[in-house]
């Protein structure tokens, strides 16, 4: 990897800074290229902004700092290896696992919180069956973020023109798990209502789904439960997250109950019959008739019609459940005053493991792009 110093980097005068940018960096592009570098950081605009029209800055891998960052991260990820700082000759090292669970609890922090406050030792007795449910959520959430990496990294192989009916398999087999874990988390939800009513409604009545409807053991909620039910009640209005809900269920239901998800690999050919993108893309037109939301959470979804068939691809599907499970717990939990869940402050070893588990959080959070740099970080730095 090629790293252009842009503060000490001074480009010649010109009334076409474009050009006239992509001139200045020839010399940095011979030893990109003599270096077999596959990505060349940068953090110049004009460079970074002619990246999709330009040959020249598409065959040199331009990328920015953040995404550079990202890039090299994921790659040390998928091998096993998690770089959490590199500082002169020390570095700090940790497993995927630890990645996954930090990264978890810091998107679900309000699931941390209460699962604190159900172990602690006033209520670890009276909320044993809250507290296995409230671990649940963040197990899940962990698999989800297995299952996104390995989406990420098949999505690609296809980049690679190596997309196939092994990729597609494997693909396919991601996606499922991902729906069956996010569906199952929102069900986490219900159970955790029920058990802080003490419902003593059968497993089979006790749903996601009748958890957000009205009638049923639902509405015979109180306290507590019941303001968790009617904040979850009222952020499911929000359209987004309705269309969400109802395509996840509806391809859940279809994978468990019928077939497998309508998967399919797509070629984009260009104007000589040549194939510039392979990628894997899952069939929605069975799942739902409603059109997809302008504002999704996440990174989006951009559909791809073909004939009457509504196309996505599916790492941006499953990016969508990653995004939208925080947002649902994290309203529902908040609902409820969770005591005691600084209760192993008393205890110094304690408060100092969980001190520096939140400082890995913190890392694995900004490793995977979804928060900016922690104050503390900088301040180390400095």
């Amino acid at each position: 990897m090629h790293a252009q110093d842009e503060d000490n980097f001074t480009y010649p005068p010109t009334d076409a800074p474009g050009p006239a940018t992509l001139n200045a960096v020839y010399y940095d592009q011979l030893a990109h290229s003599a270096l077999k570098n596959h990505l060349f950081v940068t953090g110049d605009p004009s460079l970074l902004g002619r990246r999709m029209g330009s040959t020249v800055a598409a065959s040199l891998g331009v990328v920015g700092p953040r995404e550079a960052l990202t890039l090299v991260e994921h790659m040390l990820r998928t091998r096993g290896k998690v770089v959490y700082a590199l500082d002169g000759s020390m570095s700090v090292h940790g497993s995927p696992h630890d990645f996954h669970s930090n990264l978890a609890t810091r998107q679900l922090p309000s699931a941390l919180r209460a699962y604190r406050s159900a172990i602690a030792p006033n209520h670890r007795t009276s909320l044993a069956k809250v507290a296995a449910h409230l671990e649940t959520l963040l197990a899940r959430q962990h698999d989800l973020l297995v299952a996104g990496d390995e989406l990420a990294m098949l999505r690609i192989a296809g980049g690679w023109f190596e997309q196939d009916n092994s990729t597609q398999s494997r693909t396919s087999y991601h996606l499922q798990n991902s729906l069956v874990l996010f569906t199952g988390a929102l069900d986490s939800l219900a159970w955790i209502a029920a058990d802080l009513e003490g419902c003593e409604e059968g497993p089979a009545k006790i749903s996601w789904g009748r958890f957000v409807k009205s009638g049923g053991w639902a509405a015979r909620l109180s306290g507590p439960a019941a303001r968790m039910r009617d904040a979850v009640r009222e952020k499911i209005k929000d359209p987004a997250i309705d269309w969400i809900l109802d395509v996840s269920h509806s391809l859940r239901d279809a994978y468990q109950h019928r077939h497998p998800l309508r998967t399919a690999v797509l070629e984009v050919l260009d104007q000589n019959q040549m194939c510039r993108v392979r990628t894997a893309v899952v069939n929605l037109t069975e799942s739902t008739t409603r059109p997809i939301p302008t504002s999704l959470p996440g990174l989006g979804l951009q559909e791809i019609i073909f004939g009457e068939d509504t196309l996505v691809l599916p790492d941006r599907l499953h990016s969508l459940l990653i995004a939208t499970l925080p947002l649902i717990v994290d309203n529902a939990l908040d609902a409820i005053d969770w005591p005691d869940a600084d209760w192993f402050d008393a205890d110094e070893r304690w408060h100092r493991e969980a001190f520096e588990q939140s400082r890995f959080s913190d890392l694995s959070a900004w490793l995977a792009g979804i928060r900016n740099t922690p104050p503390w970080v900088i301040q180390h730095y400095q």
